[in-house]
């Protein structure tokens, strides 16, 4: 299979050409300082995500590059895992096993695609992301999916789902096996790993998907779906400017 990504395991991310997960696992270990927030006029404004990976101290942070821009608070234990793009931004809370995305996909990857012969491409393999993504879930051939259930993120309705990867293969770059789901560009897809427990909320802002995953291993997802749903609550999407 010829994947040049980094395969970041957050039923998430897989950023940058190039790179490899063990990389982008490194990083969200290493516990960098925090990068200094960016300068404000206004002392009351969110402090922007950091550029690269690091700790985050508490407080209310705003999208730099992500569209539609966002802006979240964050408790301490919080820490940039991926690094915000246009279209992705990865959070790890207490260690990179626990991870948050913000996802804007562009594409999804074909479920009858197992990326185990060498003649598969990642390009290849890009589908237009359906109307109902929480359906295309559901359905999908190597997820085991629970009942969708409505909700309200951000003040707009939205749909979540649970699943777990059942049907994973191996990738290059994948920690352990995995599924990969979503593509924000053709280089910086969302993967699902084996025997991890995963969460999407899915809505629409201004008419585009927006998903925003939550991943964890099994012994832990309870306690971290509920540190989830804590920054959920006070997520808002700003107006275009």
């Amino acid at each position: 299979m010829r994947i040049s990504a980094l395969l970041v395991a957050a039923a998430l991310l897989v950023a940058g050409i190039g790179c490899g997960a063990q990389q982008g696992a490194e990083r969200g270990n290493e516990r960098a300082a925090p990068e200094p927030a960016a300068p404000s006029a206004d002392p009351k404004a969110p402090l922007a995500l950091p550029a690269r990976a690091g700790s985050l101290p508490s407080g209310v942070y705003a999208s730099r590059v992500f569209a539609p821009g966002f802006e979240l608070t964050l408790d301490r234990g919080w820490s940039v895992f991926a690094p915000e793009q246009p279209r992705l931004v990865g959070l790890a809370f207490g260690d990179a096993e626990r991870l948050l995305g913000i996802v804007n996909p562009a594409r999804v990857v074909d479920p009858s695609k197992s990326f185990l012969d060498d003649d598969d491409t990642l390009e290849d393999a890009l589908l237009p992301v359906p109307d109902d993504l929480a359906t295309w879930i559901v359905d999908h051939p190597r997820l085991r999916a629970g009942v969708p259930r409505s909700t309200r993120v951000a003040g707009v309705p939205a749909t979540v789902v649970d699943y777990r990867t059942t049907r994973a293969y191996a990738a290059p770059g994948c920690p352990g096996r995995c599924v990969l789901l979503l593509a924000a560009d053709p280089s910086s897809v969302q993967v699902s790993v084996e025997g991890d427990v995963n969460r999407l909320y899915i809505l629409k802002i201004r008419g585009q998907t927006i998903v925003i995953s939550a991943l964890a291993p099994r012994r832990q997802f309870k306690a971290f779906a509920a540190e989830v749903a804590r920054v959920i609550k006070f997520l808002r999407f700003v107006p275009e400017r």
